[in-house]
């Protein structure tokens, strides 16, 4: 049985601890503000939930795999799929 949970904030909350396995959907600082932005959201408002979470460095230090989503949709689908399959067949 997988639980996945879809927490911006696990690695600040130390509900890590908790995780078998920290995947970090990782993407750069102007992707994620282009994307905020198609949300109508205000440089302010992005700003201050940056500030809020730990440095994209230290995400990428903390889990256990980084999945890159500066692509499409689909090439997001297409790694986290293959992720999946990996593991499946870890724990099968």
């Amino acid at each position: 049985t997988a639980l996945v949970i879809d927490a911006a904030l696990l690695l600040e909350k130390a509900w890590s601890e908790c995780c078998d396995l920290v995947v970090f959907v990782d993407c750069e600082e102007e992707i994620r503000w282009q994307r905020c932005e198609s949300r109508n959201w205000s440089r302010e408002q992005f700003l201050l939930r940056e500030s809020t979470q730990l440095p994209v460095e230290t995400k990428r230090e903390q889990s256990d795999v980084v999945i890159d989503n500066t692509g499409s949709l689909e090439e997001l689908d297409d790694q986290v799929r293959n992720l999946w399959n990996i593991l499946a067949q870890v724990h099968a």
